[in-house]
């Protein structure tokens, strides 16, 4: 009995580490929370789209899709422009394909800028939306912290 104690109390051990042992398994990965909408801060100012629009063109080997948002308070408007994308990713703004733009439209002139820097992140993407952060440089507008999150 004494000998057949000890392989038993080992079988135990081994058997009870093994139940315990968290999964190594690998990881899934999960989309990002990102509030449904447009926002952002311009020149450290909190700015929401109160109206927005897209446009998205899937098909023929391209992705195209162009996201507009203005808020009627303030006359402000950003705009996003992808073309050919195809896949989650970060854009860095401009580029050949890809752009951003602010615009106010107080006075008689609407004044527009188009981005000098900046990059846009798409990191949700589904069959009927699209979400992602954005940041760019555009004449003296700074846009900072901007998060987008619409459906197709």
């Amino acid at each position: 009995m004494k000998y057949l104690s000890i392989p038993l109390f080992i079988l135990f051990i081994c058997t009870f580490t093994q139940a315990c042992k968290k999964s190594s398994g690998s990881s899934t990965s999960v989309n990002p929370v990102i509030p449904r909408g447009f926002y952002g801060q311009v020149n450290g100012n909190i700015w929401t789209g109160n109206t927005i629009s897209y446009n998205s063109i899937i098909g023929n080997g391209t992705n195209n899709l162009v996201l507009y948002a203005y808020n009627d308070t303030t006359g402000i408007s950003v705009e996003l422009l992808l073309n050919n994308f195809k896949t989650k990713g970060t854009f860095g703004i401009p580029s050949k394909n890809d752009s951003a733009f602010y615009s106010t439209d107080y006075g008689t002139f609407n004044v527009f800028n188009t981005a000098t820097t900046g990059q846009v992140a798409i990191q949700l993407l589904t069959d009927s939306s699209v979400g992602g952060t954005f940041y760019f440089v555009a004449g003296t507008n700074t846009i900072t912290s901007g998060t987008f999150n619409v459906n197709f």
